[in-house]
């Protein structure tokens, strides 16, 4: 079974909002008590009345605010089963371009590596849509999908790390990015490759890995250097804040857990034929889909919690119109 998982956890700021409204019911409390006993004097059955009603009522709104609150969150657990009807592929190119990837320790770059297997790409899934996302410090969508091979070519050729002023690599946002980049709806399978050495100053928020799970595309993680690392020319090695020369390893375990968590495949290179390891499982990605009709999502919760808040809120609204019974009546 799944964990729960949090889409949007940045909402956790409404919460203030159910906060405010029991601070508020609990300040009012004190005053509507005092004002119920001037219009029906003292007595303690009708103050336990009183405060069960009162306890009733309020609790009731602020349980329902709340209730809306966990709805925004997009709180998801477990599987549901949902009908798959695609066909054709989409393959986003998400190309590190920091200066980690101008090391030399796969020939005759990490960068130039990454540049020559997506090109080859393009030309052994010819029928497929292609999109590049370039990737450092921040992100942009260079292309958007085309099948227009000329201006694919054009850019992955001559693309460098000067492309992009940002410093450091943030892979996040680069993956962030490559998930924008399919058409709802579209009525085709989509994939991600990630073309990287996996050295990142951010960690990857499970908000954006969720994203990935939710809509089913995966990430192929491309390891590209070693792990025993290599310095960075550029044009000579480039030195720390400390005047030590920086030493760019590769970053294996955090490619992997991308690829894990989101269905795909981790290759590196120097262990398999890459180009053609990449060829078979995405061969194998799109057979399996358009055979399997039906996959396997993450449950979104949130209507769930939506019901809660009407149920709570009806409870609220009727005992303020529910009229007060004494005895004798």
């Amino acid at each position: 079974m799944n964990p729960l998982q949090v889409q949007h956890p940045s909402n956790a700021i409404l919460f203030g909002i159910p906060l405010l409204a029991a601070f508020l019911a609990i300040l009012g409390f004190s005053r509507s008590r005092k004002n119920f006993l001037s219009l029906t004097g003292p007595a303690a059955s009708l103050e336990r009345r009183f405060s069960l009603r009162y306890i009733l009522r309020e609790g009731t709104f602020v349980l329902s605010l709340l209730s809306i609150v966990l709805a925004s969150l997009g709180i998801s657990w477990g599987t549901v089963p949902v009908e798959e009807d695609r066909t054709g592929l989409d393959v986003v190119l998400v190309l590190d371009i920091s200066r980690s990837m101008l090391a030399r320790d796969v020939s005759p770059s990490r960068l130039e590596y990454a540049k020559t297997l997506a090109l080859s790409l393009l030309d052994t899934l010819s029928e497929a849509r292609f999109s590049v996302v370039l990737n450092k410090g921040t992100a942009i969508r260079a292309i958007p999908l085309t099948e227009d091979r000329e201006v694919l070519e054009n850019l992955l050729r001559n693309v460098t790390p000067s492309f992009l002023q940002s410093k450091g690599t943030n892979l996040s946002l680069g993956l962030e990015e490559a998930a924008k980049c399919f058409p709802p709806e579209s009525g085709r399978h989509g994939v991600v490759i990630l073309l990287s050495d996996g050295e990142t100053r951010e960690p990857m928020p499970g908000s954006v890995l969720g994203v990935y799970r939710k809509q089913g595309i995966p990430v192929f993680s491309v390891g590209i250097g070693t792990v025993e690392g290599t310095v960075i020319p550029d044009p000579t090695p480039i030195r720390g804040k400390d005047g030590k020369v920086v030493v760019s390893k590769l970053n294996r375990s955090f490619l992997q857990k991308i690829a894990e968590d989101t269905g795909g495949v981790y290759l590196e290179v120097g262990d398999v034929r890459v180009h053609r390891g990449l060829w078979e499982e995405l061969t194998k990605f799109r057979t399996e889909r358009e055979r399997v009709r039906v996959r396997m999502v993450e449950a979104e919760r949130h209507d769930l919690f939506l019901l809660l808040s009407l149920i709570f809120l009806l409870i609220h609204m009727g005992v303020r119109v529910l009229p007060w019974r004494f005895e004798g009546e």
